[in-house]
Protein backbone atom coordinates (compact mmCIF):
# COMPACT_ATOMS: atom_id res chain seq x y z
CA UNK A 1 0.00 0.00 0.00
CA UNK A 2 1.54 3.38 -1.23
CA UNK A 3 1.90 6.30 1.56
CA UNK A 4 -0.32 8.21 0.43
CA UNK A 5 -3.24 5.30 0.62
CA UNK A 6 -1.98 4.30 4.59
CA UNK A 7 -2.50 8.14 5.01
CA UNK A 8 -6.05 8.23 3.51
CA UNK A 9 -6.76 4.74 5.24
CA UNK A 10 -6.35 6.47 8.66
CA UNK A 11 -8.18 9.24 7.89
CA UNK A 12 -11.28 6.92 7.30
CA UNK A 13 -10.53 4.94 10.42
CA UNK A 14 -9.32 8.21 12.75
CA UNK A 15 -10.76 11.85 11.45
CA UNK A 16 -13.46 12.10 13.68
CA UNK A 17 -12.47 15.45 15.47
CA UNK A 18 -12.21 15.60 18.72
CA UNK A 19 -10.15 18.29 19.02
CA UNK A 20 -6.49 17.27 20.06
CA UNK A 21 -5.42 20.81 18.57
CA UNK A 22 -3.75 22.34 21.30
CA UNK A 23 -2.98 21.12 24.22
CA UNK A 24 -0.82 17.72 25.43
CA UNK A 25 -3.91 14.93 25.42
CA UNK A 26 -4.24 11.30 24.44
CA UNK A 27 -6.96 11.51 21.68
CA UNK A 28 -8.93 8.66 22.88
CA UNK A 29 -9.60 6.35 19.72
CA UNK A 30 -9.94 9.84 17.67
CA UNK A 31 -7.96 12.45 16.43
CA UNK A 32 -8.18 15.38 14.28
CA UNK A 33 -7.21 15.59 10.18
CA UNK A 34 -4.24 17.54 11.13
CA UNK A 35 -3.19 14.44 12.95
CA UNK A 36 -3.73 12.10 10.33
CA UNK A 37 -2.47 14.01 7.35
CA UNK A 38 1.03 14.48 9.30
CA UNK A 39 1.33 10.54 10.12
CA UNK A 40 3.20 9.93 6.88
CA UNK A 41 6.64 10.33 7.88
CA UNK A 42 5.84 8.32 10.86
CA UNK A 43 4.08 5.12 8.65
CA UNK A 44 6.97 5.42 6.18
CA UNK A 45 9.89 5.50 8.53
CA UNK A 46 8.04 2.52 10.88
CA UNK A 47 7.19 0.29 7.72
CA UNK A 48 11.49 0.80 7.03
CA UNK A 49 11.91 -0.24 10.79
CA UNK A 50 10.14 -3.20 10.85
CA UNK A 51 12.12 -4.87 7.71
CA UNK A 52 14.59 -5.18 10.31
CA UNK A 53 12.28 -8.66 11.68
CA UNK A 54 14.01 -11.37 9.10
CA UNK A 55 14.65 -13.90 10.82
CA UNK A 56 12.06 -15.76 9.74
CA UNK A 57 10.88 -16.80 12.93
CA UNK A 58 6.74 -17.04 13.42
CA UNK A 59 7.05 -14.01 15.56
CA UNK A 60 9.39 -11.91 13.70
CA UNK A 61 6.88 -12.57 10.33
CA UNK A 62 3.84 -11.47 12.70
CA UNK A 63 5.44 -8.25 14.02
CA UNK A 64 6.94 -7.36 10.63
CA UNK A 65 3.45 -6.46 9.78
CA UNK A 66 1.92 -3.31 10.03
CA UNK A 67 -1.19 -4.58 10.70
CA UNK A 68 -0.54 -5.94 13.68
CA UNK A 69 0.12 -2.65 15.48
CA UNK A 70 -2.21 -0.33 16.75
CA UNK A 71 -1.24 3.45 16.46
CA UNK A 72 -1.85 5.98 19.33
CA UNK A 73 -2.25 9.87 18.52
CA UNK A 74 -0.50 12.37 21.13
CA UNK A 75 -1.23 16.00 20.12
CA UNK A 76 0.95 18.80 21.32
CA UNK A 77 0.58 22.60 20.50
CA UNK A 78 3.85 22.00 18.03
CA UNK A 79 3.75 18.34 17.63
CA UNK A 80 2.05 14.98 16.64
CA UNK A 81 3.71 11.73 18.81
CA UNK A 82 2.43 8.67 16.49
CA UNK A 83 3.28 5.49 18.77
CA UNK A 84 3.32 1.83 17.59
CA UNK A 85 2.36 -0.33 19.81
CA UNK A 86 2.62 -4.07 18.55
CA UNK A 87 -0.72 -6.36 19.20
CA UNK A 88 0.18 -9.79 21.37
CA UNK A 89 -1.23 -12.17 18.69
CA UNK A 90 -1.00 -14.85 21.20
CA UNK A 91 2.32 -14.57 21.15
CA UNK A 92 2.39 -13.15 24.80
CA UNK A 93 4.66 -10.81 23.82
CA UNK A 94 5.25 -7.46 25.78
CA UNK A 95 7.31 -4.49 24.50
CA UNK A 96 8.40 -3.28 21.28
CA UNK A 97 6.95 -1.14 19.01
CA UNK A 98 7.86 2.97 18.20
CA UNK A 99 7.08 6.17 18.65
CA UNK A 100 7.63 8.99 16.52
CA UNK A 101 7.35 12.94 17.01
CA UNK A 102 6.46 14.95 13.71
CA UNK A 103 6.69 18.69 13.74
CA UNK A 104 3.72 20.67 13.06
CA UNK A 105 4.98 22.91 11.50
CA UNK A 106 7.20 21.19 8.45
CA UNK A 107 5.95 17.31 8.95
CA UNK A 108 9.39 16.23 9.57
CA UNK A 109 10.11 13.74 12.39
CA UNK A 110 11.95 15.67 15.31
CA UNK A 111 12.18 12.94 17.53
CA UNK A 112 12.76 9.12 17.30
CA UNK A 113 12.19 6.28 20.03
CA UNK A 114 12.35 2.48 19.84
CA UNK A 115 10.12 0.53 23.08
CA UNK A 116 11.97 -2.02 24.56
Amino acid sequence: MKPRMIVLALTVALATGAGCASRVQMCGGTTTAEAVARAEPAVVAFKDHLKKYDTGSDMDIYFSDIRHYDLVIKAAESTFEYEFVPQSGGYGYKGGGASYTVSRQNGEIVRTEYMK
